[in-house]
């Protein structure tokens, strides 16, 4: 609610009935959306977009700010499911979290890593054919045994392992892509050669996820929405990104390491993605998004027709065997 009402557009409107009654009838949407992302269907979910329509919900009538609302609990309920921080600017409430849960392997192990992963992953192609270039200038007298298409492809597969493990943790994506030159030949004869361009790629990669200017490389993509990772000013070697920075050099290490020492690849243990909360979950948060949107239907078209009505396939209306047990809790609440 905080969050809707700080938008430039809304600060001269007044919830009717204060903001708190606002924040309880959006707590009762929670509450929906979590029953149904618990037992399945839309029953509860479906109820509370049909109170939208009938205009029993405090903030019937102004659908721009409803659905902004909406906008904004989706994305805090996201947050909430990841264990990722809900912004404190609106509340003074502390989050709840969970550590316990196991961390989604297919989720990120922070904001930045996932950055980098997004920038490595967008210059790919760049970084592999600025890297191949560089080779080919320092050895000029060398015959190459391969097409640069084919020295150009084995960078990007790298760099897209690399990407996998700065973001996700362990080096699994990055051992295996490494394996390669121990099992093979495709490096025979021209260890040096590659070694110096794997080292070119991993030190224009760092520059790319630390949005720094790589100045040989045509077509760089950055990303300057990305806070930026400022230096104190009294630590003139700050390293921006230092664990990403880290990541890449130790990972790139593997693969270098492959090609000139084969034997010793085995003895590199290999540690499967650690995972972590960002970005994780996506397929609860496709459920989630897919009943947050049935209230946005409610509250732009004013009509559910178009949304079946589906009751929870697992639902646990009472414990079995305890049928006394919860109709006693039942008239207790009642009486309270």
């Amino acid at each position: 609610v905080g969050a809707m009402l700080a938008q430039t557009s809304n600060q001269a409107f007044a919830i009717p009935g204060g903001n708190q009654v606002a924040i309880d009838d959006l707590v009762d949407v929670i509450e929906a959306l979590a029953y149904n992302m618990a037992y399945g269907g839309n029953s509860e979910s479906w109820d509370q977009g049909r109170d939208y329509i009938a205009n029993t919900l405090q903030l019937a009538g102004a659908d721009t700010q409803s659905a902004e609302l909406m906008g904004y609990a989706l994305t805090y309920c996201t947050y909430a499911l990841q264990n990722y921080d809900i912004p404190t600017n609106y509340t003074s409430r502390t989050q709840v979290k969970d550590l316990t849960i196991t961390a989604d392997p297919q989720g990120y192990v922070s904001d930045r890593s996932a950055d980098a992963m997004n920038l490595l992953n967008s210059n790919k192609n760049q970084i592999a054919t600025t890297a191949y270039t560089r080779m080919i200038n320092q050895y000029p007298l060398h015959t190459f045994a391969q097409s640069q298409s084919s020295y150009e492809s084995k960078v990007v597969e790298t760099v897209e392992d690399i990407a996998a493990n700065v973001s996700g943790g362990g080096n699994d994506d990055t051992w295996d892509g490494a394996n390669f030159y121990v099992t093979g030949s495709y490096a025979q004869g021209e260890e040096g050669e590659l070694e110096y361009m794997f080292e070119q790629a991993r030190d224009i990669a760092i520059l790319v996820i630390q949005n720094k200017d790589v100045s040989d490389m045509i077509g760089q993509v950055k990303d300057l929405t990305i806070t930026d990772d400022t230096a104190p000013p009294d630590n003139p070697n700050y390293v921006k990104c230092a664990d990403q920075v880290n990541a890449i050099t130790t990972l790139m290490a593997i693969v270098t390491n492959a090609i000139t020492d084969p034997i010793n690849h085995q003895n590199v243990s290999r540690t499967e993605k650690t995972g972590g909360y960002i970005y994780s979950c996506q397929n609860v948060v496709s459920s989630l998004t897919t009943l947050v949107n049935i209230m946005n239907t409610a509250i732009n078209s004013g009509t559910l027709s178009a949304v079946t009505r589906t009751e929870p396939t697992n639902n646990v209306y009472h414990v079995g065997g305890e049928e006394e047990e919860t109709i006693y809790a039942i008239q207790y609440a009642r009486d309270l």
